[in-house]
């Protein structure tokens, strides 16, 4: 069954994340990123926006699945898909220290 909490499960495995990157990401507990992941409770709007960020994923794809999901990488260029798809495989750790290099 495709559910919230298997696309974010997912999503956060194919990312290289642990529940604890993300969890320290959105701001939760580990806990929380369980919960949601078993389909147990379902996030606020605020912590799905951080959510959806993190993972590099549009909100209607998170929550709807792949079929909806309309995002701008279809315009990227190869050299903008090949950075997106190598920021995105850093550790939340690593992402963050290169934001904070970028002063964004």
């Amino acid at each position: 069954m495709d559910t919230f909490g298997s696309r974010m499960k997912a999503l956060r495995s194919e990312r290289g994340l642990t529940q604890e990157d993300l969890a320290h990401e959105v701001g939760v507990t580990k806990g929380a990123i369980s919960q949601w992941e078993r389909d147990g409770t379902e996030p606020n709007f605020a912590a799905l926006a951080v959510i959806a960020r993190t993972l590099g994923v549009s909100l209607d794809g998170l929550i709807l699945g792949p079929a909806a999901t309309f995002t701008a990488e279809a315009s990227l260029t190869t050299k903008e898909a090949e950075l997106l798809a190598l920021f995105r495989s850093l550790s939340a750790k690593k992402r963050t220290a290169l934001l904070v290099l970028l002063d964004l």
